[in-house]
């Protein structure tokens, strides 16, 4: 987990660090496929918010202690990658700090409750760091993934569109 000073650009060099680690992984993955290895994948979920931090009063702790629910809500936004298949997801109140969130090609995931009394959380993920193959995919895949997610959200679970994800998941790799 990384911790950046709370400052204008922490969201944006948050999404600009992880989409530069994913392409360099895509790099290092065509390097270790053509010497027979296997892929390297990971995740990143990037959430945006103030914690408290203090010293634990004791000497042989060099580091201090950040608690909260900011660090609470950034650890599952990273461990929803797992659960979503994806690379990169950041909350909206990271997407809100963007000054320029068209920059990036994102979609929104879902939304999510990360406690019993919060209100759900939405949660975008970012694609400029996919493969170009798997990119393009999404890209022009916008419109069906954004109406069948509408369709979730009103729980109109129609066939036809639910049919079209299973489809676009099958061809993700």
């Amino acid at each position: 987990m990384l911790l950046m000073p709370t400052d204008v650009t922490e969201a944006i060099d948050a999404v600009v660090a992880a989409v530069e680690m994913l392409q360099a992984l895509e790099t290092e993955n065509a390097r270790r496929l053509a010497s027979e290895q296997e892929r390297v994948e990971i995740g990143v979920g990037i959430h945006t918010g103030a914690t408290e931090s203090w010293d634990p009063g004791n000497a042989a702790w060099v580091e201090e202690v950040r608690a909260g629910s900011v660090v609470s809500v950034s650890a599952a936004v990273e461990a929803l990658t797992r659960r979503y298949g994806v690379s990169l997801l950041m909350s909206d109140p990271t997407m809100r700090s963007l000054t320029a969130p068209l920059d990036y090609s994102m979609r929104l995931i879902d939304r999510v409750r990360f406690d019993d009394a919060g209100n759900p959380l939405a949660v975008f993920e970012v694609v400029d760091g996919d493969p170009r193959p798997l990119l393009e995919k999404k890209v022009i895949t916008a419109p069906i993934f954004e109406d069948a997610l509408a369709q979730y959200f009103s729980r109109n679970f129609h066939t036809k569109f639910f049919s079209s994800l299973f489809h676009l998941r099958s061809c993700r790799n």
